[in-house]
């Protein structure tokens, strides 16, 4: 079962998401901008540990921007595998249900199957 925090984080991933691209940008820039400061003050040898630091930062940030899904992937994710292995699936599916769903999954493997025309 899932709890009200479970579905709160959920529709907060796309605000999650959204703050880790904000902030890997910001990182980035900051990064780029005192790498370029530091170069040109000679200031290399005395930021480099800070400069490590900004970059590992932006790289975190830039992953979790990547890796985090969205709401709806999320929802597909996590939602999908409970809904088809639930006993109503199982057992009570009607069988017209089954019928649309064999149907649907041979269309989807011949459509697998023919290369695309548009290409």
């Amino acid at each position: 079962m899932i709890s009200s925090f479970d579905l709160y984080m959920l529709l907060k991933l796309d605000h999650i998401r959204t703050a880790c691209e904000i902030l890997s940008i910001l990182a980035g820039l900051t990064w780029i901008a005192c790498f370029f400061i530091a170069l040109t003050e000679d200031m290399l040898t005395q930021l480099g540990t800070q400069l490590k630091l900004g970059a590992v930062a932006f790289f975190l940030l830039l992953s979790g921007a990547v890796l985090i899904p969205t709401t709806k992937q999320a929802a597909i994710i996590w939602g999908v595998p409970k809904i088809l292995d639930s006993e109503l699936v199982k057992e009570d599916l009607p069988e017209e249900a089954k019928e649309v769903y064999g149907l649907a999954k041979q269309w989807l493997k011949n459509r697998a199957d023919t290369p695309n025309e548009e290409e």
